[in-house]
């Protein structure tokens, strides 16, 4: 197939950067839930909504976590630049939407 002829070395860091950042915002979002369950209150002193997990943020993020699982199919044909704008894109979408989760789920 021709995205898989050979991954140049931007690709490949772009893949991994963005399932890097994925699961460290992931992890992050859950971690800041966790934690203010354990008191039961936000940093303005209310009750917190629900507990956060990754079934939640499976249901949230589906479309971009499927982006994810597919941006090794983008061809390198198509430049270094073209598919760094793909990439980039996909990483700010991530931190977008996980800072609407933090938002939804870790405040009051």
């Amino acid at each position: 197939t021709p995205y898989d002829k050979f991954c140049p070395l931007y690709k490949s860091v772009w893949l991994m950067r963005n399932i890097v950042t994925f699961n460290r915002l992931a992890n992050d979002c859950i971690e800041k839930n966790l934690q203010a369950h354990r008191i039961n209150k936000d940093a303005k002193g209310g009750v917190m909504k629900g507990r956060l997990n990754y079934q939640i943020i499976k249901q949230r993020l589906g479309d971009l976590l499927y982006r994810l699982s597919t941006q090794k199919f983008e061809d390198p044909a198509d430049g270094e630049k073209a598919l760094v704008e793909r990439y980039q894109k996909l990483n700010d979408e991530l931190k977008e939407a996980f800072q609407l989760i933090n938002e939804d789920y870790n405040s009051q």
